[in-house]
């Protein structure tokens, strides 16, 4: 029993360099591991005999020895080892490919979601994050279950942008920052992924280094997101010739949301303000 014992042993630290190191289906330990099983195979099957009283060999009737099964399967063994080798070589190779096949399934969504951004109305099937916040007094102007819908697109010419869901409408809300107010507005969806969402903004409303090179009087940034687009996209255009959409806007009056005014009403009240502090 120590022979075999130690024949286990010995099989059992060339399956691990086999099957559990990198390139280890490729070293000579594969041939010394198909010599190993088929020797243990071997020991065992004389244990078995000597154990059941077979004889291992007969006399002939020249009386000599006739080989025994052991001596007899020596001469085959010559033969077969290098098919062994190859048929065992042979194994590790598919079940070392089928371990790549089944890594890469099991990793391959995963990947692709890291990898590839939602484009358009599947940004809405992610998960939310801080970001999709949205503005203050979101809530109080469009109630929780858009809200519940916000995600932030990007970040353009110095303002946040977020879209959102209102029953069947698709919307984009934009911020300059969190003390000034906030607009949004909504297109029915098939509008939407026929030509996107879109919003302006008027040169008057960018400055600094937000304002960006080529923006002139009687021009605007035109914001726009359509069932294409990775993130919020922009432009300079003629006002003239702007897709301002004129559908549903909200702008606050303050930071906590009160009663929202349209566009034209908050644009005229800001007007009004900046005539009365010249």
């Amino acid at each position: 029993m120590t022979d075999e014992t130690e024949l286990e042993a010995r099989a059992a630290e060339l399956r691990r360099q086999v099957y559990g190191t990198p390139g280890g289906h490729e070293s000579d330990a594969v041939t010394e591991l198909a010599e190993v099983e088929h020797a243990l195979a071997r020991l065992r099957e004389t244990s078995v005999a000597s154990a059941s009283g077979t004889p291992m060999g007969t006399r002939t009737s020249t009386g000599r020895a006739a080989p025994t099964p052991a001596l007899a399967d020596d001469a085959e063994d010559a033969t077969d080892s290098s098919e062994r080798t190859r048929r065992a070589r042979r194994m590790v190779l598919a079940g070392a490919a089928a371990l790549v096949v089944a890594v890469v399934a099991l990793t391959l969504g995963p990947i692709r979601e890291l990898t590839v951004p939602p484009r358009g109305l599947e940004v809405f099937d992610r998960a939310r994050g801080g970001e999709d916040a949205g503005p203050r007094g979101s809530e109080i102007a469009l109630g929780a279950r858009a809200v519940e819908t916000i995600r932030h697109i990007g970040r353009a010419v110095g303002f946040e942008v977020w879209v959102f869901r209102d029953g069947t409408d698709v919307c984009m809300m934009v911020q300059r920052d969190e003390r000034s107010g906030w607009g949004a507005n909504c297109v029915d969806e098939a509008v939407f992924l026929d030509r996107g969402i879109r919003q302006l903004i008027s040169s008057d409303e960018l400055s600094g280094r937000a304002r960006p090179a080529g923006l002139e009087p009687g021009t605007a940034v035109e914001l726009e997101w359509s069932d294409e687009s990775v993130d919020v996209e922009w432009s300079i255009v003629p006002i003239s010739e702007a897709a301002a959409d004129p559908g549903r806007v909200w702008v606050p009056a303050s930071p906590e949301g009160s009663t929202p005014m349209t566009y034209e009403e908050w644009s005229s009240a800001r007007l009004a303000a900046r005539l009365g502090g010249s």
